[in-house]
């Protein structure tokens, strides 16, 4: 009878206690071709390689990006930020006229969230500077 009381308590404080989030260890950056239902890929950012609590958010160009920001998830009004380190998921797609879609979903242990809405980017590359000091010679 003690047994059922003491499990009848334990019951009733974990209905009425609020949860706690768990500490997000990654988040997971899913890069999809515009409209796919497939990603073409799956990349852990892992916490320790993104900074968040910055005061501004991210500005920039969405061709042939080279950073992931969104709202930071413990402190309201900040921003966290990734910057692709020239070998990661946002450098090692082709360029082309391809437009893709990124996602982000946090991890915690096993328990991921739902994955965010999508932003779009492309990868069109860069010209190439024109050849300089030509000869054409017989």
């Amino acid at each position: 009878m003690t047994r059922l009381a003491i499990l009848g308590v334990c019951v009733f404080l974990g209905s009425i206690l609020p949860a706690s989030a768990q500490t997000i260890d990654k988040w997971q950056l899913r890069v999809y071709n515009t409209g796919a239902a497939a990603p073409l890929s799956v990349t852990d950012l892992q916490a320790a390689a993104v900074t968040c609590g910055l005061a501004t958010g991210l500005t920039g160009s969405t061709i042939n990006p080279n950073k992931v920001g969104f709202d930071d998830p413990v402190t309201a009004a900040r921003f966290c930020l990734w910057t692709d380190p020239g070998t990661g998921v946002l450098n090692s797609l082709p360029f082309g006229a391809q437009s893709y879609d990124g996602t982000l979903a946090a991890v915690a242990g096993t328990a991921s969230s739902p994955e965010s809405a999508r932003a779009a980017f492309t990868r069109p590359g860069v010209a190439p500077t024109a050849p300089t000091n030509l000869r054409i010679v017989r």
